[in-house]
């Protein structure tokens, strides 16, 4: 004799469906825990590139308000070899050369001054000086253009 749906008590309705259920729940977990890794990797990654922007900035705030030593120079190049794996090439040369040599450049030449040097000499330092502190100066703008594509939590 055919079973009839009538037939049927609610429980079997129940754990014929029970299993679909379980998986269609399990799948959507694993999405959202994918989905959670996924924005927890980007937040990392914007916490150590954030870290590599503060220390580019600060770094020539520092130069432009007081005097940086060769300490923080230093200091600040073993933290920007890290940029080259967080970020691009490109921005990767800018914190690992450009930047340090300008402000080591910067920093001979205030040691220099501070030296016996001729009127003559002392122009040209100071004028050189004061060159790269205008470079210095328009790097505000400059690091954030390079690092804005990094920091954007959107992407």
């Amino acid at each position: 004799m055919p079973i009839l749906f009538a037939d049927l008590h609610w429980t079997a309705y129940l754990s014929a469906l029970s299993v679909p259920m379980i998986a269609l729940f399990g799948a959507i977990i694993a999405w959202r825990q994918t989905r959670t890794a996924r924005e927890r990797l980007k937040l990392d990654l914007f916490d150590r590139r954030f870290a590599q922007y503060d220390a580019a900035r600060q770094l020539v705030v520092k130069t432009l308000i007081w005097r940086v030593s060769d300490e923080d120079i230093d200091r600040y190049g073993i933290k920007a070899r890290e940029a080259k794996w967080l970020i691009n090439a490109k921005v990767a040369r800018y914190l690992e050369n450009e930047l340090p040599d300008k402000l080591y450049r910067l920093h001979v030449l205030i040691k220099a001054a501070e030296g016996d040097l001729d009127n003559e000499s002392r122009k040209e330092n100071t004028e050189a000086q004061d060159e790269i502190r205008d470079w210095l100066r328009l790097q505000f703008r400059v690091i954030d253009n390079l690092f804005a594509p990094f920091l954007d939590l959107r992407r």
